[in-house]
């Protein structure tokens, strides 16, 4: 064909020797959907897309998508439809942004289609099933199942986005890549260099590696690697001084602006801004009037739990998302969009000013604690959520029920598929020192378990009652399906009876685990010790008895007094306890100084006692091995509680790292400790 002067190259379709010529600016999603007409043919000379004249009406679907200006000629072309002389009645075709899965009634197979084809969505109009174009590769293994039909340019296209997705999956866990970061003032490690190039493909991504491989460092050399900034960094509070060291120790010639408070001021012009979660939403209008590039989240789990709704511009009352007039005020209106959770919508709001070739990044190494469902918000954030059939398709599938996970394997190849990377210690360092679970038993004082037990023993019995009302509901014959499930619903009415519990555990355990503690110093060699506990009075009592040995943090430390604590403990030989409370201290610290990390009490998810132990474990400027000991009361709920934390992180792990769980899915910790409960007193009644 004859080559198109730069001066002609506009937005438009055209005829020319029998084929239609389409000239757009680049854009991804629309070149996906020139890939799914039948015919294209890619001209890199002239940089045009070309396709013959029976793929005329796909064409007008394609420039009535993207408003491009048709031209009389392909207008005058007779519509006809390319799919039907390969598809006939039945089979599988693409149509723009969906698939179309025809075929005759069939019960089984319509089953077999929903547990093969995530999302399926039925077509009244059209008498096809459809699914996003995203499941491409699901849809046509669906059809060479069945024996349908399947176009051969769908088929190809298939072949194309498959492979593509399987290079995405080997990258986000590739642990080299030759890249060079210019202006970085630190050599990266390799898997840190394989991560920033995965980032860079994806665009828009979870950066999900262990607690400890650096994922600071890997998205600050992203968006240096294209120089896009200015860059908003979000991260908790007592974040905010450690990403300015990062960002001083990796690109010394990079300004930085801290924010704090919530009064608005305008920022001064910086390549970097870094904010806490609780004051974005204050200060989002100032971050916008200085403008960015990119946007990191660090610890983007903090947004989990944000859901979207809409709200009236006149009278702020709800409304559904597509309304046209207030049911309340009876306003004509253009609904406002909304979140539960502040921190999500100023995320969300940033997120979506964030030009199309700059980065949004999420850091987390737990994108999870409980459940897929979390994911869900982070996977809006970055503007992926339409990749798993957008949010109600993504709960059907993988996440039905509120503590119910399915499809997991599925799940982690589709995340790595598009946007998410993952590597663990293990892959890193090849030969890591382990991480040592050690369960220790202690011995409290034989009047304090009576005491104990006595306390257990009344929740017990509430809780088997409980049990036996919610049976009779369903009759006389009640099945304990019926009432497990019933409690487990209302778990959240019982916490404050399990909180007695917990408490009575901690205050018989304090005597031996002092003594425990005593033991380790004395015989430990001048070793650190790291000790956790739930409840700041805990660590307050811990902190009183070790006096001058001992640093503490614990929520209401302040920033300059947390990392002042942090260097103590790293370089005063003197000190050799550090108390810190899980909430407060599990995120951010470096305290590689210790290789014992001890936990005094319990959290309510593996991923907090992770993130705790990480602190010392398999940190990349000091590696080495490490023993979490969890000191627990015997023939008490601490010996459920860890039994059911270790089931728990089967199931988080088969998400986030692909692993085969081995375990039936499991509810809320919290739900199934309080059916055990219930169990046992009804054995007791008997």
């Amino acid at each position: 064909m004859k080559k198109i002067s730069i001066a002609t190259r506009q937005n438009r379709v055209w005829l020319q020797d029998d084929e239609i010529f389409v000239s757009y600016q680049y854009n991804k999603a629309f070149v996906e959907d020139c890939r799914m007409i039948p015919g294209r043919k890619w001209h890199n000379q002239s940089k045009l897309n070309s396709f013959p004249e029976s793929s005329v009406s796909l064409i007008k679907d394609l420039a009535e998508r993207w408003t491009i200006p048709v031209d009389a000629k392909v207008l005058a072309l007779t519509d006809t439809d390319p799919h039907s002389a390969t598809l006939a009645e039945y089979g599988v075709t693409g149509h723009g942004d969906d698939i179309w899965i025809r075929f005759s009634y069939n019960p089984e197979r319509t089953m077999r289609l929903r547990q093969g084809v995530p999302g399926p969505k039925w077509n009244s109009k059209n008498k096809v099933w459809t699914t996003n174009s995203s499941n491409v590769s699901e849809a046509v293994a669906f059809a060479k199942r069945e024996g349908l039909p399947i176009d051969p340019f769908l088929e190809e296209g298939a072949r194309g986005i498959m492979k593509a997705a399987e290079e995405m999956r080997e990258a986000s866990k590739a642990l080299d890549a030759d890249i060079e970061i210019e202006g970085i003032a630190m050599e990266l490690m390799p898997y840190q260099k394989a991560g920033v190039m995965y980032l860079k493909k994806a665009r828009r991504a979870i950066l999900g590696d262990q607690p400890g491989l650096g994922k600071t460092a890997q998205a600050l050399a992203t968006v240096a690697s294209e120089q896009r900034f200015p860059a908003v960094v979000v991260c908790p509070n007592t974040l905010k001084l450690n990403w300015e060291r990062e960002v001083n120790k990796f690109f010394p010639g990079l300004t930085v602006q801290i924010l704090s408070g919530t009064k608005s001021s305008t920022i001064p012009k910086c390549d970097v801004i870094i904010i806490n979660y609780d004051i974005l939403h204050a200060r989002l209008d100032d971050i916008i009037a200085h403008g960015f590039d990119s946007l990191i989240a660090d610890e983007s789990h903090a947004i989990k739990n944000g859901e979207r709704f809409f709200v009236c511009p006149v009278c702020d009352k709800k409304v559904r998302s597509n309304a046209k007039n207030c049911p309340n005020c009876s306003s004509k209106i253009s609904p406002v969009e909304r979140w539960t959770v502040k921190r999500a919508g100023a995320i969300m709001a940033l997120a979506k000013r964030v030009p199309q070739d700059g980065f949004v990044l999420l850091l987390t190494g737990t994108p999870i604690t409980n459940r897929p469902s979390e994911l869900m918000t982070q996977l809006e954030a970055i503007d992926r959520l339409h990749n798993f059939g957008g949010r109600w398709r993504f709960k059907n599938r993988y996440a039905p029920k509120k503590n119910v996970a399915t499809n997991t394997k599925e799940l982690n190849d589709k995340l790595r598929s598009f946007c998410f990377v993952r590597r663990l210690k293990m892959d890193v360092y090849g030969e890591l020192p382990p991480l040592r679970n050690a369960v220790q038993l202690l011995s409290p004082d034989p009047a304090a378990m009576g005491w104990y037990a006595q306390i257990e023993q009344d929740v017990v019995e509430y809780l088997a009652q409980r049990a036996r009302a919610l049976a009779e509901e369903e009759g006389s014959d009640g099945t304990a399906a019926y009432w497990e499930k019933r409690m487990m619903a209302e778990a959240a009415e019982h916490l404050v009876r399990i909180t007695v519990l917990r408490d009575a555990v901690s205050k018989i355990k304090y005597d031996s685990i002092v003594a425990w503690l005593d033991n380790f110093i004395e015989s430990g060699d001048g070793e650190k010790v790291i000790v956790f506990a739930e409840h700041v009075s805990f660590v307050e009592q811990i902190a009183e008895r070790y006096g001058n040995k001992a640093v503490k943090i614990r929520g209401g430390v302040s920033v300059k007094d947390r990392q002042a604590a942090v260097d103590r403990f790293q370089t005063d030989p003197t000190c050799q306890i550090f108390v810190g409370n899980m909430a407060a201290a599990s995120e951010g610290l470096t305290l590689t100084a210790a290789s014992d990390v001890v936990f005094c009490e319990l959290a309510w998810t593996p991923a907090m006692h992770e993130q705790c132990a990480s602190r010392a474990w398999g940190r990349i400027n000091d590696m080495h091995g490490c023993t979490a000991w969890y000191l627990l009361a015997p023939h008490t709920i601490d010996i459920d509680m860890y039994d059911l934390l270790e089931t728990k992180k089967k199931i988080v792990d088969a998400v986030t790292d692909g692993t085969d769980p081995g375990v039936d899915n499991q509810g809320s910790i919290l739900g199934n400790l309080l059916i055990q409960l219930a169990r046992r007193g009804k054995i007791n009644e008997q």
